[in-house]
């Protein structure tokens, strides 16, 4: 502040006069601007940028002073502030506006389960995820009815997003009724069965060959075999020992039943002498037990339909195998001792 004075004479009498005036000088307020609650906000957040320092505020880009915004890009906010004085100055404050993660669900095997059956459910494109309805990320569970889930994903930044993923849980499909081993003579038919609960239910019968199930097509042979009965026409001692399964399913839902067994005799009574000698099993595709009682230190041979002598050896002990498994499929005749009549043994 100074006093600043001005003298004056006229040109005629030299008459002189002095005013004086004081000038007053201002030192601008300190002006500053705040972000509340950061200058760095994620997208689709509110902030406030606030003034200080001044009496008027006026910002750019339509902001108003200590009000909530919600910036969708990051960009530098210019503020004009006057004070009590009269005094005006300008103040810039950037705001930087984050990306909201990316977050999306993996599901694990399908959205879509059968009653009984678990899932996983797994949060990604966050740092760290927290579901609704009690599952842990990644982590599978078992629902019980249909269900919408939602992951809450928060990045290193801290923002916030989220995703959602309904689960639908079909009604159970499953057996109830098992089929049954079979045991029955040659050239006869049989029949497969098995019960199933569910809705729109698919039958595919399946044959064990050499370790790996394999579906069966209806042919002379087989019938229903996308039924739940199964029907085999006319078996053969070839088919001694097969063993078969039903797989069942619908557009969610499947079940495998319990395996049945197919035992084929040819009607050849496989006790030679009810009191001193058996033989099993009979067919068979490798060996037979003879087991008896009086028969030690006899002779046995086999012979084939030709008569020809196919095997030959001794019995010494109350159990003897008999080898046939280098022997062609066929029909054998075993002689065992002084017993006249031959005992018929199919190798398959």
């Amino acid at each position: 502040t100074a006093l600043y004075s001005v003298t004056g004479i006229d040109t005629i009498g030299g008459c002189s006069l002095t005013l004086f005036n004081s000038i007053d000088v201002f030192q601008t307020s300190k002006l500053n601007a705040l972000a509340v609650p950061s200058d760095k906000v994620c997208l689709g957040e509110s902030v406030k940028l606030v003034g200080t320092g001044a009496y008027l505020y006026s910002w750019n880009n339509g902001v108003v002073d200590n009000q909530l915004f919600s910036p969708n890009t990051s960009l530098l906010y210019t503020l004009s502030a006057t004070d009590t004085n009269g005094c005006k100055a300008n103040f810039s404050k950037r705001i930087d506006v984050l990306p909201k993660p990316n977050v999306s669900i993996r599901v694990m095997p399908s959205a879509n389960i059968c009653l009984g059956a678990v899932v996983q459910l797994t949060g990604m494109g966050a740092k760290e995820y927290t579901w609704n309805g009690g599952i842990k990320n990644g982590v599978y569970f078992l629902p019980t009815t249909s269900f919408t889930y939602t992951v809450t994903g928060i990045d290193s930044n801290g923002c916030v997003n989220t995703a959602s993923k309904a689960i639908t849980v079909n009604s159970a499909l499953y057996i109830s009724s098992q089929p049954s081993n079979i045991t029955i003579k040659e050239g006869k038919t049989v029949q497969l069965g098995l019960t199933a609960v569910g809705s729109s239910i698919n039958y595919q019968w399946q044959q064990r060959v050499n370790g790996t199930f394999v579906n069966l097509v209806n042919n002379s042979k087989y019938a229903g075999v996308n039924s739940s009965q199964l029907t085999i026409s006319n078996v053969t001692v070839t088919q001694n020992n097969e063993i078969y399964r039903c797989y069942i399913h619908n557009t969610w839902c499947s079940d495998t039943s319990n395996y049945a067994y197919l035992t084929v005799t040819t009607g050849i009574n496989e006790v030679l002498n009810s009191t001193y000698l058996t033989l099993h099993p009979n067919p068979t595709n490798g060996s037979v037990l003879l087991k008896q009682s009086m028969y030690i230190n006899q002779n046995f041979t086999l012979r084939d339909e030709l008569g020809r002598t196919a095997l030959q050896g001794a019995i010494m002990q109350d159990e003897t195998i008999i080898d046939l498994s280098g022997l062609s499929a066929g029909v054998y005749f075993l002689f065992v001792g002084d017993i006249k009549e031959p005992f018929k043994i199919i190798r398959y």
